[in-house]
């Protein structure tokens, strides 16, 4: 089955991928968002909006994660 996904369009700068792809690996929000986006544009990457919106849950989840840490840290 297709899913909607379509070849790239546009490439990122060399190395750009896979340095996202480890930083989102290590739970990095801003990684996993712009891995995200990249996903649901075309950016690089073939479209596939399945695993844009699983690296966007996963930015949501990291995002949630660190504030907690913060707020926790602030009650201190």
């Amino acid at each position: 089955s297709d899913r909607g996904m379509t070849e790239p369009e546009t490439d990122p700068p060399e190395g750009v991928l896979e340095q996202l792809q480890a930083l989102a690996d290590q739970g990095h929000a801003v990684a996993q968002f712009s891995l995200g986006f990249m996903y649901a544009n075309s950016q690089g990457v073939a479209q596939d909006y399945a695993e844009a919106v699983r690296w966007y849950r996963l930015a949501v989840d990291a995002a949630n994660s660190a504030s907690a840490r913060i707020t926790r840290s602030r009650r201190r």
